[in-house]
Parts: C-alpha cells; structure tokens; sequence
C-alpha cells in the first residue's frame, strides 16, 4: 500500500460497441501530496453510480493524498 505520493497518468481506452459503434475514454488521474485522503472525481454523470465504489478502491490503496480523476467520453456511443 502506498502511503504518500505525486503522480501523474492518463489512458485513452476504444471500445468498440456492436449496438452503438466506437466509444472512446480519455482517463487521466493525478494525485498530490496531502495529509489525508481525498478524492475528487470529474465525468459525465452517466458514471455518477460507481463514484462511491470508485473512491472505495482508491482509499484501499491509498492511505493520504488528494486524487483526481477526469473521464472524457467521445464517439459514435457518446
């Protein structure tokens, strides 16, 4: 488990979607240093239902810092 850091990463994931055609995520996540742990969250609202397990998941494997996280969608599917 880390226990403080600063970083920075982003990831663009293609979906192909029979139904819906191409879909694609921009994902960025970067984080600070910080006394405790505390996340924000930026996306489409779609995605507002895994925000608690999403926080969850960066708590588990962090113990402090600030964390953001922006997910763009583009595409056909968007």
């Amino acid at each position: 488990m880390l226990v403080s850091m600063t970083g920075f990463c982003s990831q663009n994931v293609t979906l192909d979607l029979e139904e819906f055609g191409r879909l694609t995520l921009s994902i960025e996540l970067k984080s600070v240093n910080g006394r405790y742990f505390e996340a924000v969250c930026k996306w489409p609202s779609i995605f507002n239902h895994l925000e608690v397990k999403v926080m969850r998941l960066l708590q588990d494997h962090l113990l402090r810092g600030r964390v953001y996280l922006s997910v763009r969608v583009e595409g056909d599917a968007a």
